[in-house]
C-alpha cells in the first residue's frame, strides 16, 4: 500500500501531526510506501526528509499524490485544498478530527466522486461531530480513533518505576492550555522547580523573569521533557484527547488535568472543554476545577507525601498499560487496505498497484496521466499545477 499524508509544513509540531507521523512510520516498518505532501511553502525547500519520512511540497508531488493508493489529512486547516487536489485523482481520503471545531471544513457544499471517512479522536467529540457532519454519500463511515504512538519513543523505563524528575511541568505554554494558571503556581511555589515547554503552536511570548521556571523549547524526544518531571500539570481550557498526558503517565508520572467546564463557561467551545481527556483518565489522576486554585495546589500538596506520590504513580501505570493503545495500529492497517481497494479510482490505469503490496514501484505516471485526468479541471502543466484558494 501507498499511503500520501498531508500536513502544513515539516515538521508540524501538533497533535494531528504526531498522529501521522507515528502511523506513517509503522507503516513504513510493516512494508508499506509512506509520503508526506506539504501545503505550506513559508521557508521549506521543495523537498526533503524528516525522521526518516520523505516529504514533497504539493505543487512538486505528482508522482507521489499519483501513485499512492489512499490519502490521509487532518481535517484543518487544509482539507479544502487536499479535496481540489482530490479534484484530479479520485483517491479514497481518510479525514482525521483532532477538535471538534471547524466543522465546515467537512462539510462543504461541494460534491466529489471518491470515498472519504472520518476518523474521530474521542468519543465525546464524535458524538458532537456526529450531530453537525452533514452526510452526503462520498462519507462512507464516521468512527472513533485514538491517537498513534511508538512505544520505544515515550516509554523511560520499567512498569512501576517510580520517577525520578523534580519538577513541575508544562508542555505546550500557551493560553489555550491554560499558562496564566501555571504561572500562578510557579509564584505560589518559589521554592519548587517548573519546568515549561515553550509553545509550539497559539505562539505567544512566555515570561522569562520567574527564577523557578526553567524553559526550554520544544523537543524531538519528550522523554527529554519527562525525565525532569515529577508532576506533569495539563490545566488546558480544551483538549480534545490528552496525549502529553498519556505519555507522562505511561511513564508513572501523575497528572493533574483541568475537568470539564460547564457550557455555560466563557472558557467552553462548542464540543465542550476536556471531556476527551476525562473519559480515559477517569479519576485515576486528580482533576481539578480550573477556575479554583485552591484544587491545584490542594493536589500538589497531596502529592508530597511519599505514599499518595507512589499510588498516583501507579495509577497512572495501570491506566495507560490497560488501554493497550499501541495495538490500535493493526486494525487501523487493516482498514486502510481495506478501504484502498475497495474504493480505489474507477479509471484504471497501468500504473495502479495492489496495496496490499507494499512498495513495489508503480509505472511512471506520464504513461497513463491523460487517462486519470480525463476531464479534470486544472491539469498539469510542467510537472506542477496550481490550486485556487
Amino acid at each position: 500500500m501507498k499511503v500520501a499524508f498531508f500536513a502544513q509544513y515539516m515538521p508540524d509540531p501538533c497533535g494531528a501531526f504526531f498522529h501521522d507521523i507515528a502511523l506513517a512510520k509503522i507503516l513504513q516498518s510493516m512494508g508499506h510506501t509512506v509520503h508526506f505532501v506539504t501545503t505550506k511553502r513559508g521557508n521549506f525547500p521543495i523537498k526533503g526528509n524528516y525522521r526518516g519520512l520523505n516529504w514533497t511540497y504539493y505543487t512538486n508531488a505528482e508522482r507521489e499524490l499519483f501513485t499512492s493508493n489512499i490519502w490521509c489529512t487532518p481535517h484543518y486547516p487544509f482539507l479544502p485544498i487536499v479535496r481540489k487536489l482530490n479534484g484530479q485523482f479520485r483517491k479514497p481520503v481518510v479525514i482525521t478530527m483532532h477538535f471538534g471545531e471547524n466543522l465546515e471544513y467537512i462539510n462543504s457544499p461541494a460534491k466529489y466522486e471518491w470515498a472519504e471517512f472520518i476518523w474521530i479522536i474521542s468519543n465525546h467529540i464524535k458524538e458532537y461531530a456526529e450531530k453537525l457532519v452533514k452526510n452526503p454519500t462520498f462519507f462512507k463511515s464516521i468512527e472513533g480513533i485514538r491517537p498513534i504512538m511508538l512505544e520505544h519513543e515515550i516509554k523511560m523505563h520499567a512498569r512501576d518505576t517510580l520517577p525520578t524528575g523534580d519538577c513541575i511541568t508544562m508542555i505546550n505554554a500557551n493560553a489555550l492550555k491554560g499558562l496564566p494558571l501555571f504561572l500562578e503556581l510557579a509564584k505560589k511555589y518559589p521554592e519548587r522547580k517548573f519546568l515549561g515547554v515553550r509553545p509550539y503552536y497559539n505562539v505567544i511570548k512566555v515570561p522569562e523573569n520567574i527564577p523557578n521556571i526553567e524553559w526550554m523549547n520544544v523537543q524531538d524526544d519528550i522523554r527529554t521533557v519527562l525525565a525532569k518531571t515529577r508532576i506533569l500539570v495539563a490545566p488546558s481550557l480544551y483538549e480534545s484527547w490528552g496525549r502529553v498526558s498519556f505519555e507522562a503517565m505511561y511513564n508513572g508520572i501523575p497528572v493533574l488535568y483541568s475537568k470539564p467546564m460547564d457550557r455555560a463557561s466563557p472558557y467552553a467551545r462548542p464540543s465542550g472543554s476536556t471531556e476527551g481527556m476525562q473519559e480515559w483518565i477517569g479519576d485515576s489522576q486528580m482533576g481539578c476545577d480550573y477556575g479554583t486554585f485552591e484544587e491545584w495546589t490542594t493536589a500538589i500538596e497531596t502529592l508530597d507525601d511519599p505514599e499518595e506520590y507512589a499510588r498516583y504513580s501507579k495509577q497512572a501505570y495501570d491506566k495507560t498499560y490497560g488501554m493497550n493503545i499501541f495495538e490500535d495500529v493493526r486494525d487501523i492497517e487493516r482498514k486502510m487496505v481495506d478501504y484502498s481497494i475497495h474504493y480505489a479510482p474507477k479509471i484504471a490505469t497501468e500504473s495502479s498497484s495492489d496495496p496490499r503490496t507494499s512498495s513495489s514501484a508503480s509505472a511512471s505516471p506520464s504513461q497513463s496521466l491523460h487517462l486519470q485526468m480525463a476531464g479534470a479541471r486544472q491539469p498539469f502543466r510542467g510537472g506542477r499545477f496550481a490550486v485556487k484558494r
